[in-house]
């Protein structure tokens, strides 16, 4: 089955939350980037040291590993810390159908989300759960098949962006990208690709279209390049700048 180009601008998700003045994966950065009209909202999911699921983007929080902290020394470190369950309380009420970016950053944690996920199925509903992990989305397919999942790629092209080195090495690798990633696709029964945006032109989005999948561009902070990809037909764009990418895609409310 072929997924059909989208007809409507794409979606901007709020990357962090997707709010430069606040804490990342706060609930101001959340409410800011719900109030400013984004589509959908992203939080980075990791495990603390006691068991508890907490939105985290980094590995480590001032040099330790977020898995070697308690909920409460976290806290210590970052008063604006939300655990995936205050985040689940935070939405409650809310009519976000399919507005929830949820990025697992470890192995494995998608076995503590499988029953809350069971018992919360209007969560699954408002879900699109990614990862770099393949195993992980295969589990999250095999025990909820109307799950939405994406496979991220392109860390490498993001890590090199640094050194400047990221243009001819993106320009090899994305005419190369789709023969990697599309077996893994079928294989974890992801049905949206989510990849570093310098990967993507219109000719590989309608390549993955072809194959069923939808497109997701990550992390887009400059404008013409917003503009570029939503030209190309990327289903979504994940950025740390949405009220910016919203105005120069022409999604800024009208003043009456």
């Amino acid at each position: 089955m072929t997924a059909s180009a989208p007809k409507a601008p794409p979606l901007i998700v709020a990357h962090r939350g997707g709010s430069p003045g606040d804490v990342e994966n706060s609930i101001t950065a959340f409410e800011n980037a719900l109030a400013i009209g984004c589509d959908l909202i992203e939080c980075d999911v990791r495990r603390s040291l006691d068991g508890h699921l907490v939105l985290w983007h980094d590995e480590r929080v001032n040099g330790v590993k977020v898995n070697d902290l308690t909920v409460r020394e976290l806290r210590r470190a970052i008063p604006t810390l939300l655990t995936f369950d205050d985040l689940l309380m935070s939405l409650a009420g809310r009519r976000l159908t399919g507005r929830l970016v949820i990025d697992l950053k470890e192995r494995g944690i998608e076995g503590d989300l499988i029953p809350i996920f069971e018992q919360r199925p209007d969560i699954a509903r408002q879900a699109l759960v990614a990862t770099v992990h393949t195993a992980s989305l295969r589990h999250l397919a095999e025990r909820l098949p109307n799950l939405r999942l994406a496979l991220s790629r392109g860390h490498l092209v993001s890590w090199l962006e640094s050194f400047g080195l990221h243009r001819p090495v993106a320009a090899v690798l994305r005419q190369l990208f789709p023969l990697w990633v599309l077996p893994q696709l079928r294989w974890s029964r992801a049905r949206t690709v989510a990849l570093q945006h310098h990967l993507l032109d219109r000719r590989q989005v309608k390549r993955y279209n072809r194959f069923g999948c939808r497109v997701y561009a990550w992390t887009v902070d400059d404008l013409p390049e917003a503009q570029r990809l939503a030209d190309a037909g990327v289903h979504y764009i994940a950025t740390n700048e949405p009220w910016d990418v919203l105005g120069v895609l022409g999604r800024w409310p009208q003043e009456e």
